[in-house]
């Protein structure tokens, strides 16, 4: 299971039921650094983005958008030091606690597997200047040993880690392939718990930072400080009561929900996962790029007037072995390398 599965679908559970206040908008990052000393001067915008995959350097990437707050009582009651207010408030906790238990059926998704490459090219008007397709024989020229080699010869050939000769190198793009697909997965996992985790964070914070943000206020009143300055409104910000209710249920939502889930959530958890999320960076397609052109380049036909399509057919008929037979291969090989 990778790092960020378990936390990513209960990010998405949580991140359904708005558990951060409007008026609370302080930046996942900015919150972690705020977390440090135990204080919050204001208020700043949480973001958090997810990439989403493509195929070579169609990969494209998908924004999501700003977490959504609650400035309202939470679904799990309006509640003061953990307790809530009223029974109906603890009969929507329940049935939040039977929806979560059941992960939203996310819990029993199955896994995301490779999509298994057909060995058949559809047939085109040629392109490469001769009376012939694009995909015969005689235009493969060395991409044929490529085409023709099996999954499990590819398989060998990356376990040995020899990537000479055409199937070596349908083996190299293989495993480029399934290093970027993962990684990538790997980067809208963390983006997930950035989208989910960054609004509570932020609760967190103003909580920890109230005291202090109340007694700077008092302070400036007593200076007469013109209240339209932004010293004064900040301060007005952070020693908001209402933005403190709202944080406050937020928190115990989060915190009730989880723990009917039988999840470990409190405010270390939560920037821990936050942190290491954040930490994720973007995969780039560079390796794998390269070794999609060394495998083009085995194309005996005139390469430069083959269209992206047909490339792409191309690849698809290479015969490669699956996410799961490549994983099984890393796997052995490390188990091997372990028990020497």
């Amino acid at each position: 299971m990778r790092k960020f599965v378990k936390i990513g679908v209960v990010s998405f559970a949580l991140s359904a039921f708005a558990i951060a206040p409007a008026i609370v908008v302080m930046s996942a990052d900015v919150a972690i650094a705020k977390n440090d000393n135990g204080k919050s001067g204001g208020n700043s915008g949480g973001n958090g983005n997810s990439g989403s995959k493509g195929k070579s350097d169609n990969k494209g990437k998908a924004s999501t958008g700003n977490s959504a707050s609650s400035s309202g009582k939470s679904q799990g009651g309006k509640s003061q030091g953990g307790k809530s207010s009223n029974s109906s408030g603890n009969q929507s906790l329940k049935s939040l606690g039977n929806k979560l238990k059941s992960g939203f059926g996310l819990f029993g998704a199955p896994k995301k597997t490779k999509t298994v490459r057909s060995n058949s090219v559809a047939t085109t008007k040629p392109s490469t200047g001769n009376s012939k397709s694009f995909d015969h024989p005689s235009n493969l020229g060395k991409m044929n040993g490529a085409i023709n080699s099996s999954p499990q010869a590819k398989l060998a050939h990356i376990k040995n880690g020899n990537f000479n000769g055409p199937v070596g190198i349908a083996a190299a793009y293989a495993l480029a392939d399934y290093d970027y697909d993962t990684a990538h997965t790997d980067y809208e996992e963390a983006q997930s718990v950035v989208q989910a985790f960054g609004p509570l964070a932020e609760s967190y914070s103003y909580v920890a930072g109230y005291d202090a943000a109340v007694e700077e206020l008092a302070r400036l009143d007593t200076l007469e400080i013109d209240p339209a300055s932004e010293e004064y409104s900040n301060a007005a910000a952070a020693a908001d009561p209402d933005a403190y209710q709202s944080a406050v249920d937020a928190i115990y939502t989060a915190e009730a929900a989880a723990i009917i889930a039988g999840i470990v959530l409190n405010e270390a958890s939560v920037f821990e996962q936050l942190a290491a999320a954040i930490a994720v960076e973007e995969p780039v397609s560079t390796t794998r790029d390269v070794a999609e052109a060394n495998l083009l380049a085995l194309y005996k036909g005139d390469e430069e007037r083959l269209t992206d399509r047909e490339k792409e057919l191309l690849i698809q008929s290479i015969n490669l072995p699956t996410a799961e037979q490549i994983e099984g291969i890393i796997t052995a090989s490390k188990n091997e390398d372990e028990s020497d």
